[in-house]
């Protein structure tokens, strides 16, 4: 339990260091939602193992609260360089999702099928293009 906690803390940490809170005076709330992007190096022996377990991970997070999209990459150039991307309705649902028991489980699973892994999570809004 000791190292779920110590892996909760650490993604806790950075995300609150790597979202930009800064709000933008005419921002609309509704609007805004949490974006994750993550790229990883999958050993190239893990490849496979790792493909299926999101196969199986993946229905399961898109049913959770709060998300809104969560889509998996491969690199045209490098089949072992993987891309995840996820939109989130807030942080706190985020969060939720980060400490589910499905998320500490694949977490500590799939640590050593990477070479290394990049997290990085913004608050983002969208907008339309005017073309007036």
């Amino acid at each position: 339990m000791a190292l779920k906690q110590l892996i909760l803390t650490v993604l806790a940490a950075a995300f609150l260091c790597s979202c930009n809170c800064t709000k933008n005076n005419n921002s609309d709330k509704e609007n805004t939602m949490i974006t994750v992007t993550v790229a990883g190096k999958v050993k190239p022996e893990y490849r496979t193992t790792f493909l299926k377990h999101m196969e199986e991970l993946a229905p399961i997070v898109r049913a959770e609260k709060g998300c809104i999209l969560y889509q998996q990459n491969i690199s045209a150039d490098d089949e072992n360089l993987l891309f995840l991307y996820e939109k989130w309705e807030s942080k706190e649902d985020l969060m939720i999702h980060l400490a589910s028991k499905h998320m500490q489980e694949h977490l500590e699973e799939a640590r050593p099928w990477f070479d290394w892994v990049d997290m990085k999570t913004f608050e983002t809004q969208e907008f339309t293009l005017d073309n007036n």
